[in-house]
């Protein structure tokens, strides 16, 4: 059965893309650098022999949290920024590690053998910007504008999306699954307008909850199935909103 760790959202746009503006559509991306990420960990301080900090996800707050390998029990553990106390998993051989809770997860790659010392290492986390949608401009937010974005997501059990949050600015998201299913190429556009009206079929949505998500079904190792997100801009928006974040949800048997 698939980790935390193992559940990725990629972008699509060919098997070398890395760039989210070209994210509409064809084929999944298998680049290392396609991985849509919304968080950013820092390099860890002092480093820990043996261990890779590969992602952070779900933090509900952001700053310095601590990773801590306990020889004695042989137990890597991670307390989030913020939080009180370390949550984590014994160490039972290389591989790939999730720690943490739904608010926040650490997940690391252990690659060798790791010291024979208790060590606390300092990560920083942050914020990621612009890994899905790019700056909306002064011309575009006066006379409205809807643009799209093509993901994959793979390797999950009974996977279902839905949209966690909203932006916060005036534009809204809604979601959609690609009509390719399991494995499938999806559509591809020709520009992120979508001038030519290739998504034209496709049955938009804007699930609040996991009881109304899509269900995307069983995404075995190695599998995948891609969705589509909307971004509508209104016309005559005038407020600018420097941070404007959202976020998509999904849960799976892991």
């Amino acid at each position: 059965m698939a980790t935390i760790g193992e559940l990725k959202v990629m972008y699509s746009g060919g098997s070398a893309n890395v760039d989210q503006a070209m994210s509409i559509g064809g084929s999944i991306s298998l680049a290392a650098a396609a991985s849509v990420v919304s968080q950013i960990a820092g390099t860890p301080s002092p480093l820990i022999a043996g261990i890779a900090v590969l992602d952070a996800r779900g933090h509900v707050a952001y700053g310095a949290g601590t990773l801590r390998w306990v020889n004695s029990s042989g137990q890597l553990l991670w307390r989030r920024p913020g939080g009180a106390t370390f949550i984590g998993v014994p160490v039972v051989g290389n591989g790939i590690y999730t720690l943490g809770d739904s608010s926040g997860y650490l997940i690391v790659e252990v690659t060798a053998t790791l010291p024979a010392a208790t060590i606390d290492s300092s990560i920083n986390i942050s914020p990621a910007t612009n890994r899905t949608f790019d700056n909306i401009s002064p011309a575009q937010s006066l006379s409205g504008y809807a643009d799209y974005r093509c993901f994959y997501l793979r390797t999950a059990i009974d996977v279902k999306l839905w949209i966690k949050k909203q932006p916060d600015g005036a534009d809204t998201l809604q979601i959609a699954l690609d009509p390719s299913g399991l494995n499938g190429t999806a559509l591809q556009l020709l520009n992120e307008e979508d001038t030519t009206g290739v998504l034209s079929a496709i049955s938009w949505s804007a699930p609040i909850t996991q009881s109304g998500a899509l269900v995307l079904g069983n995404l075995a190792p190695g599998a995948y199935r891609a969705f589509w997100v909307k971004r509508t801009v209104p016309p005559d928006t005038y407020v600018q909103v420097l941070e404007n974040r959202s976020s998509l949800a999904f849960s799976a048997l892991v």
